[in-house]
């Protein structure tokens, strides 16, 4: 047998090999060897995009170069080997060589003679090309990132209409518990006897009062499902220009509302004495608590209608309107107070009576601005501009009440799309089961998130006691302020992607390109650019969330929220500093927090009911079984005769808490990136560009003729 030698030093070869050697693979590497002269030499054209270092041999672990299988006709070609052992070693699943691992020497066997086809070769396997598809991937990497980050810094053309729907929906959300603060304010301040000289407050009626308001409030948040389920409905009706199905959509919205609160409203005056003793309620707090809820409960049916009714007006992206009659009927309500409960002496029931006139007030006022044109004649729509005119002012009034009436009524996209002929007759079943199928499924929602913070609560109250418990509430508090600022841009997004799938035109093509859709981008179905645009006002919707989560998150880390926040809730140091340790995980958790309720606007605008309900179901059950493990670990801590801190406490419970928060916001960001969902990606939406090269930098293929011709003239040049 003959044997070979391979030297390598700098860029030259010294190779000797036996010519007359009849093993394949010495002939193989002489000829290899051969043309790797004749292309030193100029002799034979080299591949573009490689360059030759050395030979390699598939049982010598030290070479660089591999012998490839050669064609049909004997010849042998060089390219560039594949690192690897596998790829020393040559196996035959490549489909390079016959190798068998079995034998140490004529491994190479049948090469020139297999007649398998060679691959094409590609210049891709080079590592000047491995490196610059590297370079071309990172810097798609920092792009994208460069972009996202100016978007979450930068402006929008979206942040005018976001601004303007959620600034108002920010300042209803705040006025709805406004009602109930002039109630106490005002309960707070009666006297134990009317004809004292010096008046002492009795903290009787203030306690009916509270007691009675949870009652009342719990009942009012399971019907608030009825405004969410009603606001896509009437907006798609209505960006589609069919007003008459949004007031029938309406009108069967209305029957419902109202027909349930009736029935709340007798379920809770009936049962009221009952629940508020299951409460704790007795003496004359019972008393107190049942003369003001059943004074309550007859506006129960217009506080559901005007549920109905802002959904409405959410879903013609109004929430200035309601912002302005919730405004008005709050002042209302403050001088009602002042008047029924101190010079008539009404005690807890003017109280309840000036905030029931307020509410059926709200309800009125709003009726009367969707219906307040003659029945088909159309809205004005948003971008009308130029003098409105009086509705509903005499000639002998005076200026003020006037101008009054037209900053609460005038300038309402909502004006005159409820058509009272459709009330006139009550709607099917068949009508009424799709709002009750999907506001069973937000009020679902609801529950499970009530029922995690009620026993989250406690947990608290039982294991760390009332330190710990003042602890929790503070930190609920600055939670649902949070909350409240996330939810008006959950409002917002509600209306704009119902608004935008229905086919309203919320953006321009030069604003959309500017927002990251390419110029010359081609959707896969003409329904898709009412998506496109949903989707870009969903896209920057969760970026303003993100901001304001990141703000929040920053502040209460702070030390102007980790120590002014305490200090203003509690004079106690021990309510303080738990209070200091569980801010710190409030703020961790509020980007997140933040980005899931944008989120949750972005799903019930795309009417995925369904899947919100899921998620939150399955985050919530998340959340109490870890709610569950840590009251194990506080009561097996107990009886080991430890003692519990009220930090320790505080800390653990909002550690299950966010359970629920990292659970849900899982769950809809993986909704919000599928391009299955309702609202796919603008990847999934937009066609496919033609390019002509393959993706990555990856260069095109040799064509199999060029390879030939090469093969032929580097046999011409060995024979030679």
């Amino acid at each position: 047998m003959g044997f070979f030698t391979s030297l390598y030093g700098g860029r030259k070869l010294r190779a000797a090999f036996a010519t007359s050697c009849s093993d394949p693979c010495t002939s193989t590497l002489a000829s290899a060897s051969r043309t790797y002269l004749s292309c030193q030499q100029g002799n034979l054209k080299r591949p573009q995009g490689s360059s030759y270092a050395g030979l390699r041999c598939g049982f010598h672990p030290c070479s660089r170069w591999a012998c490839l299988r050669g064609c049909s006709s004997g010849s042998q070609w060089l390219a560039p080997a594949r690192s690897g052992h596998q790829q020393r070693l040559g196996r035959a699943q490549h489909g390079d060589l016959n190798w068998n691992p079995s034998r140490r020497r004529g491994a190479w066997t049948g090469l020139a003679q297999s007649g398998l086809l060679r691959r094409p070769w590609r210049a891709s396997h080079s590592p000047s090309s491995i490196r610059e598809r590297a370079h071309a991937q990172t810097a798609v990497v920092l792009r994208f990132l460069r972009s996202t980050l100016q978007q979450l810094v930068g402006s929008s053309p979206l942040d005018k209409e976001i601004s303007r729907l959620a600034l108002p929906a920010l300042g209803a959300l705040a006025l709805d518990p406004l009602m109930t603060l002039v109630d106490t304010l005002f309960v707070a301040r009666i006297p134990r006897s009317w004809t004292a000289t010096v008046w002492t407050p009795d903290p009787a009626p203030l306690a009916g009062v509270g007691v009675s308001t949870m009652v009342f409030n719990f009942s009012i948040i399971l019907f608030h499902a009825l405004a969410i389920a009603t606001t896509p409905i009437v907006a798609r009706a209505g960006a589609a220009g069919n007003h008459a199905e949004a007031s029938r959509a309406l009108a069967r919205g209305l029957w419902l509302a109202c027909s349930l609160g009736l029935v709340l409203a007798v379920t809770i005056f009936l049962g009221c004495p009952w629940l508020l003793g299951k409460l704790g309620a007795s003496g004359s707090v019972l008393q107190y608590g049942v003369a003001y809820i059943r004074t309550r409960t007859l506006a129960m049916p217009f506080v559901v209608g005007s549920m109905v009714l802002s959904g409405a007006f959410r879903g013609y992206r109004d929430t200035a309107t309601p912002f302005r009659i919730s405004l008005a009927t709050n002042v209302l309500n403050f001088f009602g107070d002042a008047l029924l409960i101190f010079p008539l002496r009404l005690h807890v029931i003017g109280a309840a009576a000036a905030t029931a006139l307020a509410q059926i007030l709200t309800f009125c006022c709003m009726f009367l601005v969707l219906t307040r044109r003659r029945p088909g004649t159309a809205p004005v729509p948003p971008q009308a501009h130029g003098p409105q005119p009086r509705y509903l002012v005499h000639r002998s009034w005076t200026g003020t009440l006037e101008r009054f009436q037209h900053w609460l009524f005038a300038q309402s996209p909502a004006a005159g799309i409820l058509d009272c002929r459709d009330l006139r007759r009550p709607p099917s079943w068949a009508q009424i089961r799709p709002l009750l199928s999907a506001g069973g499924l937000v009020t679902i929602r609801t529950v499970s998130i009530l029922v995690t913070l009620t026993y989250a609560t406690s947990t608290t109250a039982y294991y760390g006691g009332p330190v710990a418990s003042s602890a929790f509430e503070v930190l609920r508090q600055v939670w649902v302020m949070t909350a409240m600022l996330c939810d008006s841009l959950s409002v917002a997004a509600q209306s704009m992607v119902a608004s935008a799938l229905g086919g309203a035109r919320l953006l321009t093509e030069k604003d959309c390109v500017a927002l990251g859709v390419p110029l010359d981008a081609e959707v896969q179905d003409p329904s898709d650019v009412a998506r496109i645009q949903a989707r870009l006002a969903a896209n920057r919707i969760v970026q303003l969330s993100l901001r304001v989560g990141l703000l929040f998150g920053v502040l209460w880390w702070s030390p102007l929220g980790h120590q002014l926040i305490p200090h203003i809730f509690s004079p106690n140091a021990a309510v303080r500093e738990a209070t200091r340790q569980g801010t710190r995980v409030i703020a961790l958790m509020a980007p997140l927090n933040a980005i899931t309720w944008a989120l949750d606007g972005v799903a019930i605008g795309a009417m995925d009911y369904a899947y919100i309900a899921k998620a939150i179901f399955c985050a919530s059950a998340s959340s109490l079984l870890a709610l569950e493990f840590i009251r194990r670990q506080f009561a097996a801590a107990l009886t080991c005769g430890k003692t519990l801190s009220a930090q320790h406490v505080v800390v653990q419970v909002w550690h299950g808490l966010n359970m629920l928060m990292v659970g849900r916001a899982t769950a809809m960001l993986l909704r919000f990136l599928m391009p299955q969902s309702r609202l796919p990606p603008l990847r999934a939406l937009l066609k496919p560009s033609k390019a002509n090269s393959e993706p990555g930098g990856i260069q095109p293929e040799v064509e199999e003729s060029s390879g030939r011709a090469r093969n032929a003239a580097a046999q011409r040049d060995v024979s030679h």
